[in-house]
């Protein structure tokens, strides 16, 4: 038994010997054919690696914010950004999360105190300090002060019967929202338009706000009249909202002032500027001032005019001063959950963003990331043009307009140059006079009516960026009415963008968003402004009803778009413009990233070996990460900006490079039969 065994372990030793023989000689043999075959080095995808700290900083989000376990051909979204929570405490994205940073800067800088020659940072400075020392005051000592200034105010706007006279008072405080209607400015045009906010508080409450006001400043109220006064106050504001009006169009203020008696419009709008610039500013802004064409102002038989005859002017007087009292009022800063940040900090930058632009490029902004983006602008719009030429079904007329509009686009990217001077805003500040001894009450109103004043300086084209809260954090906008492209300093920073970053990161980390703000020029709203920024339909009609089939697509894409949010479809005719840009600007940022000669470029840590078709998407999508969905789902039937789950998901599923580069099946989520394409 033994023995057969042992015959039995010979013979396998022996054949795995032959075996192992047999394999050598096959692996000389492979090596004898390959010695003969031409070699060629290794492909070499990237040069070096970025180490600088910005880039370990994206490399951070790219590697922390990603789930590996989810399928990008099934959720992309959740694959790019679905640990992103566990990653970062600010509500929204990098995008809403560099505000705060900005602001968290100016407040830095305010808190240094340093001396300076500038009115501007003076006077932020003197804002930010009232606001701080309110917070030790006595509440009610506060509110009683409060109420005793407010009277002063309306001691200076007047009263009944002069009510034109009123009118231009208020306006000279800075006040637009009349209720009987508004002055709002709109890109760099002002619009007079029916005022759709109404009086929602119970007519118990206005009285007593009205008495505790008359009581405080040692006046004895009539209760009955003050009754009286009420119950009229509420009925006009009734009747002024029972005039329903759909505008359609805009027509000069002339026309306007032919139809309306009881208003001097002009008066009125000369009364918000600064009386050193009257003249010049009301010489531009005459032809720049438009009315929206409603019922409420041209209807023949019953609109404001025939209102404002019929009702007494001491009605329209309580009406006009108790909106005002409302509007002087604090308004309400959000404040995130997660993220806490100081208030007066928030409203210095609100009421004076240009100032708080200049504090943060002059001292933490880096300057070289403006000629990047700059030169990013124009390579993307050179995308475009590109778009158009290889479009089969524009025509030729329709298609050279599109290009002449690409061309004359104008653009400011981080700041106009003027502004690096020493004191290059201090000119435009001399109007606003604020003393040591004003309450916080009194700052506040002096620069609430010096910002409208700061607007109307704008539009007259004399100040050269528009003094919009929205230019300060990571923000960047198209307006139609100008054919301007601007982008803000802080979506100019990390982490979205720095010199040290490769190439090909730069372009997929805002490429997006500007071929998305280039994009709004040829929205289904955009696209109805010509290259001077003047509303004129310049499509041929085929070409006009060609595009809103195709936009139709996009809105049907997003109707049927099961939100994993809300678990129902959405409504796409509301969110089409963001939907159409989106498309477009992920179009352009490809094409641009494409271009790249990568092997001149550093990899990004760790994605050394990364397929740089997909790294792009990845490095794209950081932009949209963000918390759970907050939003109410009325508010979000009516946002016209889709969640971040769509600019993703939809967007990129839209997208056929993405199916490419990720080899979706088709049919997968992320890679559907129905694709739309606009041009």
């Amino acid at each position: 038994m033994f023995g057969k065994d042992s015959s039995m372990k010979t013979l396998a030793i022996i054949l795995l010997l032959l075996f192992a023989l047999y394999t050598v000689l096959l692996v000389l043999k492979d090596s004898d054919e390959e010695s003969s075959r031409p070699s060629f080095p290794p492909v070499k995808l990237y040069n070096d690696v970025c180490k600088s700290p910005e880039c370990i900083t994206l490399a951070h989000h790219l590697h922390n914010w990603r789930d590996i376990s989810v399928d990008p051909c099934q959720d992309f979204y959740r694959a790019a950004c679905g640990k992103y929570t566990e990653e970062s405490l600010a509500e929204g994205g990098r995008l809403n999360k560099k505000l705060y940073i900005v602001v968290q800067l100016v407040q830095d800088f305010l808190h240094k105190n340093l001396p300076s020659s500038s009115k501007s940072e003076n006077a932020m400075t003197l804002f930010y300090r009232k606001c701080e020392e309110q917070k030790f005051l006595n509440a009610t000592e506060v509110r009683m002060n409060n109420s005793k200034e407010m009277l002063q105010m309306i001691n200076r706007i007047g009263r009944w019967p002069i009510v034109d006279k009123l009118l231009s008072n208020m306006a000279s405080l800075g006040f637009k929202y009349f209720g009987i209607f508004s002055v709002k400015t709109m890109s760099n045009f002002l619009i007079i338009d029916q005022d759709s906010s109404r009086l929602t508080i119970s007519p118990v409450d206005i009285e007593k706000f009205l008495v505790s006001i008359l009581t405080v400043n040692g006046i004895k109220p009539d209760p009955q009249s003050i009754q009286t006064d009420v119950k009229n106050i509420l009925n006009f504001d009734k009747e002024l909202a029972e005039i329903k009006s759909s505008p359609l169009n805009y027509l000069p203020l002339s026309e306007l002032q032919q139809n309306i008696s009881n208003v001097d419009f002009e008066k009125i709008i000369r009364s918000y500027m600064n009386p050193k610039r009257s003249r010049e500013n009301w010489e531009s802004i005459r032809n720049k001032t438009f009315v929206k064409v409603s019922s409420y102002f041209f209807n023949k038989t019953r609109n404001i005019d025939t209102i404002l005859t019929k009702t007494p002017k001491r009605t329209i007087a309580n009406y006009l001063i108790f909106r005002f009292i409302l509007s002087l009022s604090e308004p309400q800063f959000p404040q995130t959950t997660n993220v806490k940040f100081n208030e007066c900090a928030l409203k210095v930058v609100y009421w004076f963003p240009l100032p708080s632009i200049r504090i943060f490029v002059r001292n933490y902004f880096e300057k070289g990331n403006l000629e990047i983006a700059s030169n990013m602008v124009e390579d993307i719009k050179k995308s475009f043009l590109e778009v158009f030429e290889e479009s089969t079904w524009l025509q030729d007329s329709t298609k050279q307009r599109a290009k002449k509009k690409v061309e004359m686009m104008r653009k400011v990217v981080g700041y106009p140059k003027v502004f690096e001077a020493p004191g290059a805003l201090d000119k435009f500040f001399e109007s606003l006079n604020l003393s040591e001894n004003d309450s916080y009450f009194t700052i506040r109103a002096k620069v609430a009516q010096f910002s409208y004043q700061h607007q109307l300086d704008y539009i007259a084209s004399l100040l050269p960026m528009d003094p919009d809260f929205r230019t300060v954090g990571a923000r960047a906008y198209y307006k139609p009415g100008e054919n301007l492209l601007l982008l803000s300093p802080g979506i100019l920073d990390d982490p979205f963008i720095d010199s040290t970053f490769p190439k090909y990161a730069k372009i997929a980390s805002i490429g997006q968003l500007i071929g998305h703000e280039i994009g709004h020029g040829f929205d289904p709203t955009g696209r109805g402004f010509d290259e001077n920024g003047f509303k004129k339909d310049w499509w041929t009609p085929e070409d006009s009803a060609e595009y809103d089939r195709r936009a139709q697509c996009l809105i049907d894409k997003f109707n049927e778009y099961d939100d994993p949010v809300y678990r129902r479809n959405l409504n796409g005719n509301v969110t089409i413009g963001e939907i159409a840009a989106d498309v477009i600007g992920l179009d352009l940022s490809w094409r641009n990233f494409k271009k790249v000669d990568l092997s001149k470029e550093p990899s990004i840590f760790g994605f050394e070996d990364e397929n740089p078709d997909k790294l792009f998407f990845h490095l794209t999508a950081l932009n949209w990460c963000s918390g759970k969905e907050t939003m109410p789902l009325a508010e979000r039937l009516t946002e016209p900006h889709p969640s971040h789950i769509f600019r993703v998901n939809g967007i990129f599923s839209n997208f056929k490079q993405f199916a490419k580069a990720f080899n979706c099946p088709v049919g997968s989520p992320m890679n559907p039969e129905k694709k739309c394409d606009l041009f």
